[in-house]
């Protein structure tokens, strides 16, 4: 129970986890989800807290050679979310977590850095006309 006297960070995240002598990796690209695995997610998400072990499932799956990570299957991962629920540590939860956390964090300063980029641009617009239909606002009538 050490872990929680201090914040986790991203020294906490495990890019492969053990449990029973069996390897699991983490899957740390969005863009090779497929929709079963966005379809579930959503549908976790619903009750993060309870569905924890079975959001792990998606992410963490087993290393079938080297850094091959076996693809999504559903039924597989509803039958380890169950052993990650008796066995994972908690600690490894929360370094996934934040992996999430800090793609979140890049995310939005990214958007703040396109906008400020626009405004800027919309500003240098010489009349309010372009300015207006630029932002793809109607002219009223006063």
């Amino acid at each position: 129970m050490s872990w929680l006297n201090s914040l986790p960070t991203i020294e906490d995240f495990k890019k492969v986890i053990e449990i029973d002598g069996e390897k699991y990796g983490f899957i740390n690209r969005l863009s090779i989800l497929n929709l079963g695995n966005w379809v579930d997610i959503e549908h976790y998400l619903i009750n993060p807290v309870k569905n924890l072990h079975k959001l792990m499932s998606i992410f963490y799956r087993p290393i079938i050679i080297d850094d091959i990570i076996e693809p999504y299957d559903s039924v597989s991962a509803i039958n380890r979310s169950e052993l990650f629920r008796e066995k994972m540590n908690i600690q490894e939860c929360y370094g996934a977590l934040l992996f999430f956390s800090n793609i979140e964090k890049e995310s939005l300063k990214s958007i703040q850095g396109y906008l400020l980029k626009e405004i800027l641009k919309a500003r240098r617009m010489s009349s309010k006309v372009k300015l207006r239909n630029w932002l793809g606002w109607k002219k009223t009538k006063n």
